[in-house]
């Protein structure tokens, strides 16, 4: 470890230990972050059993655990867990990540436009560019603009060439993920591929197209009020067809 992780890392550890907690929860549950955090802190520790931890060693370094089935959606575990630890009624709603209300105060004033998150690290996770493509096409014909973000320079070259295929697509300017929540908050709509942002887009409850290929959205999927899988063994039989004829109907909805 360089030099300056360790003193960061120490001085985390300093920081942390300074504080005497209620409860420690481990939503986790690997044995990097049952050791390196969970155990560090002081409180009582709550978390996964052997048997519904990813890693079922963690389990040893709680004060208490909990068996929550891992066939379910990863923000319904993490929610069983935290109601458990503390000690109340689950709720029967669904879930609201309370922040979509923050950015809707200061609402942008402008034409309805739809993002596209096109970037994703993992290569089994991206859409074609072509079919990107033929989206942008189809959004112009229905007289959309289209906003396209980005994070790095391979990402930013993608997102100009697709704005160059139809003149209703505008690449972003580089920007903060307070930023990016902002544009999202302001969109009609949003079509997204498994990455962060999409994560991002169903926490404002923003209308969501997401394309699934390679992760099961019963288990990982963006979690938020409308929110609409495209689910498919490859990608590339996700067609933009089907992506519109999904999106139309969600606009202005």
């Amino acid at each position: 470890m360089p030099k300056t992780d360790l003193v960061e890392w120490q001085q985390f550890l300093k920081q942390l230990k300074s504080e005497q907690y209620d409860a420690v929860i481990d939503a986790q549950g690997l044995i990097k972050s049952a050791v390196l955090v969970t155990r560090q802190a002081k409180g009582k520790k709550f978390g996964y059993d052997k048997n519904s931890a990813r890693e079922g060693l963690s389990s040893l370094f709680y004060d208490e655990t909990f068996n929550i089935p891992y066939q379910q959606h990863a923000v319904e575990r993490i929610r069983k867990l935290c109601a458990k630890s503390l000690g109340y009624a689950l709720p029967t709603e669904r879930g609201d990540y309370c922040i979509a209300q923050h950015f809707a105060k200061n609402p942008q004033k402008t034409t309805a436009y739809i993002m596209l998150i096109h970037a994703t690290t993992r290569a089994d996770k991206h859409w074609q560019e072509a079919y990107w493509a033929e989206l942008i096409q189809a959004l112009d014909k229905h007289n959309l603009a289209v906003r396209l973000p980005w994070g790095n320079q391979a990402e930013k070259e993608r997102a100009e060439r697709l704005a160059s295929v139809a003149n209703n697509a505008k690449v972003l300017p580089k920007m903060s993920l307070t930023d990016i929540a902002t544009q999202l908050a302001g969109a009609a709509a949003v079509v997204s591929v498994d990455t962060g942002l999409s994560h991002l887009a169903a926490a404002l409850d923003k209308p969501n197209v997401i394309l699934y290929g390679a992760t099961d959205p019963k288990l990982i999927g963006a979690y938020g009020q409308n929110q609409f899988y495209l689910k498919a063994d490859k990608m590339e039989n996700i067609t933009s067809s089907q992506v519109l004829e999904k999106l139309l109907p969600l606009i202005n909805k």
